[in-house]
């Protein structure tokens, strides 16, 4: 498991992920903090049923 470390960066905080993770530049997520402080981070994903068409 890694460690990583919050850091400031003007009016909020940064966390930075490993290259390892994969995660593009640009890339957007949803997210999420439960009630025990576990914050999940969900990969925002194109609508695959946005060009369907009836039959």
């Amino acid at each position: 498991m890694d460690k990583v470390k919050a850091k400031k960066q003007e009016n909020g905080v940064m966390i930075t992920l490993a290259k390892k993770f994969n995660v593009s530049e640009g890339q957007e997520f949803y997210i999420m903090q439960e009630k025990d402080g576990t914050i999940s981070l969900i990969p925002k994903v194109e609508d695959y049923f946005a060009d369907v068409k009836k039959g």
